[in-house]
Order: structure tokens, then sequence, then C-alpha cells
């Protein structure tokens, strides 16, 4: 499978791409923070969160169900499940590690890793793929929550208690 080498290689540098307008918002958050405006830092916190969340749950996926969506039968899926699951979380693996906050992108990380094996249990358990599908969107839903807890605890929470 030359495209999976691909997406290994080059899915790094694209997701890098397409994660770069969140910069946008990064901005006005170090502005708020700089003038001690918690909420402002927490608005725009949330956004990039939103935005990376996003990215992330459609990367993973389109490139799941790319490779799940070539096989025939069941003998065929279950290594496309694996390919599919390594390259959706591979280039995300590879960019947390390049980064400064490690903690939140190395639960990101985790967050659509899990998503994806929920993916994979309910399928081999039940071949339902609406159930599959909502699994997915459910546990990654809920990362963006725990992250948005996080934030709120982390600048507006934790100063106060000084």
């Amino acid at each position: 499978m030359g495209i999976a080498l691909l997406i290994s290689v080059l899915g790094a540098f694209a997701l890098g791409l397409v994660m770069m307008p969140s910069l946008l918002l990064v901005a006005p958050a170090a502005w708020f923070s700089a003038r001690g405006q918690t909420w402002g830092v927490v608005a725009f916190s949330v956004l990039v969160a939103l935005y990376s969340y996003a990215v992330i749950t459609v990367w993973g996926f389109v490139v799941f169900w790319f490779f799940l969506g070539r096989a025939h039968n069941l003998e065929e899926a279950i290594p496309l499940m694996l390919l599919g699951y390594a390259c959706a979380t591979g280039p995300l693996s590879f960019m947390a590690s390049n980064d400064d906050d490690a903690s939140a992108s190395h639960f990101t990380v985790f967050i659509a890793r899990l998503a994806l094996l929920a993916v994979i249990t309910v399928l081999l358990a039940s071949g339902n793929i609406p159930a599959s599908v909502i699994a997915f969107l459910a546990i990654m839903a809920s990362g963006y929550a725990f992250q948005v807890i996080s934030v709120i605890r982390t600048v507006v929470v934790e100063p106060a208690r000084g």
C-alpha cells in the first residue's frame, strides 16, 4: 500500500498546514493573558481546542474509513482497520512528540486512538457502522469537553486559589 506510506510520511506535514489557522486564535489568547483577562484567554483557548479537535476528528475519520472502505470481506477488513488506525494516529503521534506543550497534545492523541479503537471494537463485535461512528464522535466530544474543563481549571480556578 503505497498510499499508507505516503500518508505516514506526509501526514504530519499536511496536518501541520491544516492546523496553522489555529495560530490566528492563539494571538488573541496571548493578548488577553498579558492583560490579565482570564475569560478572554479561556474563550480563545476553547476555540483553539475546538479547531484542533475538529481537524483531528475529520482526519481520523477520513483516513480510517479510506482504508476500511477498500475491504471486501472480514479477512481483508481486520488488517485494513489496523492500517487505517496506524495511518490516522501515526502522524498525530509524531506531531505531539515535537510539541512544547506535550501534555495537551498527547492527551488529544490518546483520545483519537481511543476513539478509533472503539470503532474497531464496535465493528468487530457487531458490524454496526452507525454505532461505531457514534462511539467515535462521542469519545472525541468527551475529550474536547475534558480539554475545556482543563483550560478553565488552569486559567481561572488555579490562579484564584493563588
